[in-house]
């Protein structure tokens, strides 16, 4: 598991000073045998999915990312490992209900 601040594929903001590490990132990735999670903050609402891709463009499979929430949206994910799915871990998110804006129709 790997927790960094930065969302390295925002695509409101630059991004490309993440290049080297995103490359490095994605040559572990395919010489690591096992699932890898990439926990980020930074954008601030959850997304959960597999952005890292090799040089020729295709998705490592072995990569998820958890984007957490924050700032206005303070709830919380947590993750169950389990050794006998291929996939070891899966993900929930967690909603405060104190925490859930009043919404107003548009």
């Amino acid at each position: 598991m790997i927790m960094i601040q930065a969302n390295m594929w925002d695509t409101a903001g630059p991004t490309a000073h993440f290049a080297d590490l995103k490359a490095e990132l994605a040559r572990l990735a395919i010489d690591f045998p096992g699932q890898v999670v990439l926990v980020n903050g930074d954008s601030h609402f959850l997304q959960i999915d597999k952005p890292v891709k090799d040089a020729t463009g295709a998705t490592i499979e072995n990569v998820t990312r958890v984007q957490t929430f924050g700032s206005d949206q303070s709830h919380w994910v947590s993750a169950t490992v389990d050794p006998a799915d291929p996939a070891i871990f899966t993900f929930h998110q967690h909603i405060v209900a104190a925490n859930v804006p009043g919404y107003v129709k548009p």
